[in-house]
């Protein structure tokens, strides 16, 4: 993905419509993608706000606490991704992944079962 570019549009987006959570979400998965986890967390913060659920925001923002080393903060955030939208494999992995960081062995291995049953090439992406 060209992150700098979608940068670039969504500051456009933004000035025509400043409200448009899509928007924030898209940016705050640019800055994840760039690896600027504060500017990311902000932004899908803005999109959470209010106890707006956004099962994809949710993920995002669980890659970022997970960026952060933040992985109980990660798993939560995965875990209430997942109970928005139930069948998405990479919430799954990460989700996985956080519970392994926090030594929830079992936990991590049921997460990685149930993701590559719903998509075995989960971990190639």
């Amino acid at each position: 993905m060209q992150y700098r570019k979608a940068l670039a549009d969504c500051k456009r987006a933004l000035r025509s419509e400043p409200d448009d959570y899509t928007t924030y979400r898209v940016r705050g998965a640019a800055y994840l993608g760039l690896g600027k986890y504060e500017a990311a967390k902000r932004n899908l913060d803005l999109v959470l706000q209010e106890d707006r659920l956004d099962a994809e925001a949710l993920y995002l923002r669980g890659r970022v606490w997970t960026a952060l080393g933040q992985h109980r903060r990660a798993v939560s955030d995965f875990d209430r991704s997942l109970a928005v939208r139930p069948l998405v494999a990479e919430v799954y992995y990460h989700n996985g992944l956080a519970n392994q960081k926090l030594g929830d062995l079992d936990e991590a291995e049921a997460n990685r079962t149930k993701a590559f049953q719903l998509d075995p090439l989960v971990d190639r992406r």
